[in-house]
């Protein structure tokens, strides 16, 4: 027996994370609502990422009425000019990628970092971050309005890439 066999016998309310060497299995695996589908050899923020909902989900169990209450001390470190910066998630406006950099927008100020939108984009919980185009990640609860494909956070406009668009409505607006 494997383990996507193995985890078709389980509980539905089990929790289970995959992980495995084989890409080939994760859709499957997503048809079993398992938590998350990890691939060998894992980067350690992936890994992270993972913590993070595991973390989320034993508070939604515990009984946690906010999620907010639970993720607000949540933070990042990012190295900025040789040092690093904790950032907490809770401050994040958007990322913006430049090429090899991206620049993460918070509400007391701007970090240039060199890193891909996509690490980025994957270190963050993703209950409160979505991807809206290949050139910007955003804080969803920092959204102060959406019209057609632009988002406004602050004074600044984001047009939702095509890509993106349906997506990303659906989780903006929760019609999820």
């Amino acid at each position: 027996m494997n383990g996507l066999e193995f985890a078709k016998t389980l509980n539905l309310k089990t929790s289970v994370v995959v992980t495995t060497a084989y890409r080939e299995y994760a859709v499957e695996s997503y048809d079993l609502n398992v938590l998350d589908y990890l691939v060998k050899p894992i980067p350690f923020n992936r890994f992270l990422k993972t913590v993070h909902k595991i973390t989320q989900k034993v508070n939604q169990h515990k009984g946690v009425q906010n999620e907010e209450e639970a993720t607000k001390e949540s933070f990042i470190f990012l190295k900025v000019d040789k040092k690093m910066v904790k950032i907490k998630f809770e401050n994040i406006l958007f990322v913006e990628s430049l090429k090899d950099y991206i620049k993460v927008f918070t509400t007391t100020e701007n970090y240039l970092v060199h890193k891909s939108l996509i690490s980025i984009t994957e270190e963050l919980p993703d209950t409160n971050f979505i991807r809206v185009h290949r050139s910007f990640t955003i804080a969803i609860d920092k959204i102060k309005s959406l019209e057609g494909n632009q988002i406004e956070i602050g004074t600044t406009k984001i047009t939702i890439g095509r890509k993106y668009l349906n997506h990303a409505k659906r989780i903006i607006l929760n019609l999820d």
